[in-house]
C-alpha cells in the first residue's frame, strides 16, 4: 500500500499539482500587473493634465515610460522566478513527504 500512495504521489499527483500551481500563479502575476499598468496609466493621466508646462509633461512621460520599463521586466522575469519557487517548495514537500512516508513503521 505504502508502494502504491508512493507511486501516485511522485507519478501522478505532485505533477498534476505542479502544472497547476504554475498556472494560477502566472495568471495571478499576469493579472496583478495588469492592475498596475492601469493605475500607473491613470497616474500618468492625471499629472498629465495637472502640469503646467511642457517640460512637467514631459517629465511625467519620462517618468512613466521608467515604471512601464520596470513593469515589463518584472513580467518578463515572472514566469521563471514562480517556476523556481514551485519547484523548491515541491522539492521540500517531497522531502517531508519521503519523511513521513519513509519514518513510520510498517504496519505488516
Amino acid at each position: 500500500m505504502k508502494t502504491v500512495l508512493n507511486w501516485f504521489a511522485t507519478k501522478i499527483l505532485v505533477p498534476v499539482l505542479r502544472i497547476l500551481l504554475v498556472e494560477v500563479l502566472m495568471a495571478f502575476v499576469a493579472w496583478l500587473i495588469e492592475v498596475m499598468k492601469d493605475m500607473l496609466n491613470k497616474w500618468r493621466t492625471e499629472e498629465t493634465e495637472g502640469a503646467s508646462t511642457s517640460e512637467e509633461q514631459e517629465a511625467i512621460r519620462e517618468k512613466f515610460r521608467r515604471r512601464q520599463a520596470d513593469l515589463d521586466s518584472v513580467a518578463n522575469g515572472a514566469a521563471a522566478r514562480i517556476r523556481t519557487i514551485v519547484d523548491e517548495a515541491i522539492s521540500r514537500a517531497d522531502k517531508e513527504q519521503h519523511m513521513l512516508l519513509g519514518g513510520a513503521p510498517d504496519a505488516k
